[in-house]
């Protein structure tokens, strides 16, 4: 039997300038913190331009662990 190597898993959930949860971010493949940081950062930018805002906040976390929050504006 196999043991599945368990693989860090980062969620982020992207809120508006007044706390409102947004919903989640695509950061799927992140490898590390930095990584993670950065591909919220590329989400956050596209939901902006998306959704026609100009500035949101994204949290990232990995297993309960917080990140620093990711600010994007365009």
């Amino acid at each position: 039997m196999h043991s599945k190597v368990q693989e860090t898993s980062y969620v982020a959930v992207i809120f508006d300038e007044n706390g409102a949860d947004l919903g989640p971010a695509d950061i799927t493949g992140a490898r590390d913190d930095e990584q993670a940081r950065r591909f919220a950062k590329r989400a956050g930018m596209k939901w902006l331009a998306e959704n026609g805002r100009d500035r949101a906040t994204i949290r990232v976390s990995q297993n309960g662990y917080w990140l620093p929050v990711v600010e994007v504006h365009t």
